[in-house]
């Protein structure tokens, strides 16, 4: 699995995903953790900005969060 660096205010953190999304919901639902109105900044190669940054949507990461819950493998 990849290595991610996933920076949100106040957390930056690295993460083994299968991908950003998946990376960014681990994230979250170890750290409890759920914002509104922002992007996720997720990176294969370190905290600092990179051309090929991701941005992923809050919403897109809780709505991956509800479609796991509901088939029951929300666990990281």
């Amino acid at each position: 699995m990849p290595k991610y660096y996933v920076s949100i205010p106040n957390l930056d953190q690295v993460i083994l995903a299968k991908d950003p999304l998946d990376a960014c919901v681990k994230i979250s639902v170890i750290n409890s953790i759920m914002t509104v109105g922002l992007y996720w900044k997720v990176s294969e190669i370190g905290f600092s900005d990179h051309k090929d940054d991701i941005y992923i949507s809050d919403v897109e990461i809780i709505r991956e969060i509800n479609k796991r819950n509901k088939i029951g493998r929300a666990h990281v």
